[in-house]
């Protein structure tokens, strides 16, 4: 009888592919954390909180878009060991963007633990459910970003070839959340640039009036910077004691080199910028959906909510403060 309802259920239930956005991550050097977290009570600790907090954050956003009956609770976040794994059902621009914006978000809210994620994005056929307690995910989309992972090699998430010829602008795209930008290192391969993302993300709000550019930024470069180096430096101790170690303070050294490069970027825009050229024509700070009143708004706001005080200089020379020292591990 039981059989049956099983066959019976096999024929109502639809299992097909869909065509979908993947992204697949795990966290840099999570073993050796792991490992030295059996001597640690606190590592234990900030690591359980760390991953805990990224899923309730997670949970909260679905919850919130079901209250407002978006896609958006569609949306699949698994984390399972030192990976994770997150899921659209569709494929579109807007699509890339939304798991983006999830992505991106993940990755600075994990630094603050010191939980740098690595992997990468493609889109393709998925099939993917979940019910109490399980969830089945599996299609060449997953594999497709599993496999293009193993060559991220430090913490960044690399973009499918096949997944750039659904972007309308190869090094920016944007949605009505936000601005996502995209590089393409010197190998040729291609990463969401998450730092530039979350700090224009910043500058944004501040601009729309809805917060203040200086602490968020500074905050956001202040424990970016914080958490590579308190890695950097435990590492650097840790392989006095073994040797096998060293590959991954170096991946350490190309994060750090990356946000100091994210540093210099904000720091050129900075000092770049004239309002009366027109203020989103340069570098990264672009946002063409904005309104003339925005506008007009945005120029008056540049000098009192920006600098907040401060000469465009003095900003600046705060903000290079929190580059990271390169040395030899």
């Amino acid at each position: 009888m039981a059989a049956m309802t099983r066959k019976a259920e096999q024929a109502q239930h639809d299992i097909r592919y869909v065509s979908s956005t993947v992204a697949y991550l795990d966290i840099l050097g999570f073993r050796d954390t792991i490992n030295r977290s059996a001597k640690s009570r606190h590592l234990v600790g900030r690591l359980y909180w760390a991953l805990r907090n990224e899923q309730e954050r997670q949970l909260r956003r679905r919850a919130a878009a079901a209250a407002k009956e978006s896609r958006e609770t569609d949306i699949a976040f698994t984390a399972f060991s030192d990976s994770l794994l997150v899921s659209y059902p569709d494929s579109t621009e807007e699509a890339i963007a939304l798991v983006c914006r999830r992505v991106s978000a993940a990755q600075i809210n994990l630094a603050r633990y010191g939980l740098f994620l690595r992997g990468a994005m493609a889109t393709g056929d998925l099939l993917s459910e979940e019910g109490d307690g399980w969830r089945i995910a599996f299609g060449p989309a997953f594999i497709a970003a599993y496999e293009l992972e193993n060559m991220a090699v430090w913490p960044r998430l690399l973009v499918h070839p096949g997944l750039l010829s659904q972007i309308s602008d190869f090094k920016r795209f944007e949605n009505e959340h936000s601005v996502y930008f995209v590089r393409e290192s010197d190998s040729g391969l291609v990463y969401l640039d998450y730092l530039i993302t979350s700090a224009v993300r910043r500058v944004r709000r501040a601009l729309l009036g809805e917060s203040r550019m200086v602490d968020p930024l500074v905050k956001l470069l202040l424990t970016h910077s914080k958490s590579i180096s308190e890695q950097m430096i435990n590492l650097r101790q840790s392989t006095k004691d073994d040797g096998t170690l060293l590959h991954i303070h170096t991946k350490y050294r190309l994060l750090a080199a990356y946000h100091n490069r994210t540093v210099d970027a904000i720091c050129t825009w900075i000092e770049d910028v004239r309002p009366e050229q027109g203020l989103f024509s340069y570098g990264p700070i672009e946002f063409h959906s904005l309104s003339e009143d925005q506008l007009r708004t945005t120029r008056r706001r540049l000098e009192e909510t920006v600098w907040a005080g401060e000469s465009r200089r003095q900003f600046c020379e705060r903000l290079q403060e929190l580059r990271i020292e390169l040395e030899s591990p």
